[in-house]
């Protein structure tokens, strides 16, 4: 194996590809006695990182050729089971079953969501371009998954074995068995936890923020401590499993974020001009994104067209 290339991937600080994380996978499956290593925390994996430059990478330009496999056994012990915690699973592996594999699920964009069972005939709906993340079999003392992006779950209720959703900013949503959904895409700066029956309760570092009833929604701030209760309204945020996209008092970010999940397509636009707009659209999620744009000119002084893979709001010069 490339020890250069696994040493370039360890050290990136964006999103690995399907590619290369298989390749991490293949290069951490050679040290089998360093997975019991774990962290629980977003101040583990920072502290975790500052450990891993101060202490591995940093020395490694300096080391001599001949010294390289030396060198690699060291990073192997200090991160082989934590680096990948890093920068592919941002929930801890404490519990899991020597026997549980790892499953990530995408919903590739395109308009249509896909449908996930997971071990425990619990079902979870991800909208286009949402990830989930679980070990397989769940731990025999609770059920945990990670989501990237918007997802509905239905929890098989059982008393004993809470089911938990981790997000971002450490933020997680624990079950015993309900319908949910978790709103949690990479670029949105909060997090959104919406309860159709049942109750659930919402932590963020470990600490309890709110419990939820029947028809509430809470809004969770990532880079802040921004909190705020609301009903969920009269169509509960789920259009979206029955095919239509609902948006409402919508910015353009949030706008921008649906056409990258469902269409697939990047977007591009004047943040400081566009800001105080908002939009209150309604359309189906296997429509033209034309349709979408032709809405959005007619409602707003934007003139919207596409050149190869993005979609270009600009004001008109009226």
């Amino acid at each position: 194996m490339d020890e250069q290339k696994i040493v370039e991937l360890l050290r990136l600080q964006r999103e690995l590809t399907t590619e290369e994380k298989e390749m991490l996978y293949e290069w951490y499956g050679q040290f089998p006695e360093y997975r019991h290593l774990t962290f629980d925390s977003l101040s583990d994996k920072q502290r975790i990182a500052r450990e891993m430059h101060s202490k591995v990478f940093e020395q490694l330009p300096a080391r001599p050729r001949q010294l390289w496999p030396f060198v690699m056994r060291i990073a192997a012990v200090v991160i082989a089971a934590i680096a990948l915690g890093w920068w592919l699973w941002p929930t801890a592996r404490k519990h899991a079953p020597d026997n549980a594999r790892w499953v990530e699920i995408h919903a590739d964009s395109g308009g249509k969501n896909k449908l996930v069972k997971l071990p425990d005939g619990s079902n979870v709906t991800l909208f286009p371009g949402s990830t989930v993340k679980y070990s397989e079999p769940f731990d025999s003392g609770k059920r945990q998954v990670t989501i990237g992006g918007l997802a509905y779950f239905e929890v098989v209720h059982n008393s004993g074995h809470p089911f938990t959703v981790q997000t971002a900013a450490d933020i997680s949503t624990t079950v015993l068995g309900t319908t949910f959904t978790v709103k949690a895409f990479e670029h949105n700066t909060t997090v959104q936890v919406g309860l159709l029956s049942g109750k659930v309760r919402v932590d963020k570092a470990g600490e309890t923020i709110d419990v939820l009833d029947p028809n509430e929604q809470l809004i969770v701030g990532t880079r802040d401590n921004y909190v705020h209760k609301q009903p969920l309204g009269s169509g509960r945020g789920i259009e979206w499993l029955s095919g239509t996209l609902v948006l409402n008092d919508a910015s353009l970010h949030e706008i921008a974020a649906v056409i990258q999940h469902v269409y697939g397509l990047s977007a591009s636009f004047d943040e400081r001009a566009t800001e105080h707009m908002r939009f209150n659209l309604q359309t189906q999620m296997d429509a033209p994104i034309t349709e979408l744009l032709e809405m959005i000119s007619l409602i707003s002084d934007l003139d919207c067209h596409i050149d190869k893979n993005t979609v270009f709001f600009e004001l008109q010069n009226l």
